[in-house]
């Protein structure tokens, strides 16, 4: 009990102190403003909602296609400074579910990350929104089969109620190949 008084003291004089005095005890002060979206968060609108999804994948080796479907939902992460991203569907026959973050680092520049449990992993992309706000371009890796490829994930924003989302992979001759494309119709 006298522990817990302690530590109610000890925090409330921390908060009565504010910010000075963490700046004594050599720990940086934390900033008191809240990030407020900007230009760069508003081309997240063409995201929001959700989407009715038809993935064809594309065999490189035999040309054939493997079509299924899915639904994607975006919406604002904390202070509509993310878009958080759920995707739920059946791909080769077994379910789907994908998730995904992508915002601004510290430096502007626009980062992504996905995991879902197919891969099994988290990937991390970087890129940017074309200049005519009409398509975002992230770059990655991924690994296959124990080798690393670049990937190139493209959103084409064709309308407020349509886009097209593609993978391409780059060969070692340097060509990108369309691995994946997925069309969007906005439900809500």
């Amino acid at each position: 009990m006298r522990m817990i008084s302690l530590a109610v003291a000890v925090l409330g004089s921390l908060a009565l102190a504010g910010p000075a005095a963490l700046i004594e005890g050599g720990v940086p002060a934390i900033p008191q403003e809240i990030p407020k979206p900007g230009p760069q968060q508003a081309i997240f609108q063409n995201d929001i909602g959700t989407w009715a999804a038809t993935m064809k994948a594309f065999n490189a080796l035999t040309g054939a296609e493997i079509v299924s479907k899915g639904t994607e939902t975006n919406k604002y992460g904390p202070g509509r400074m993310t878009l958080i991203t759920g995707f739920r569907g059946r791909f080769m026959g077994k379910p789907f579910i994908g998730h995904g973050v992508l915002g601004y680092d510290d430096d502007g520049r626009l980062v992504a990350s996905w995991t879902d449990n197919r891969s099994g992993k988290l990937r991390f992309f970087k890129g940017e929104v074309g200049a005519d706000k009409k398509k975002r371009v992230l770059l990655g890796e991924s690994k296959h089969a124990g080798e690393t490829y670049k990937e190139r994930h493209t959103v084409y924003w064709e309308s407020r109620t349509k886009r097209r989302f593609t993978i391409e992979t780059q060969g070692n001759d340097g060509k990108w190949l369309v691995a994946l494309e997925i069309t969007y119709t906005k439900r809500r």
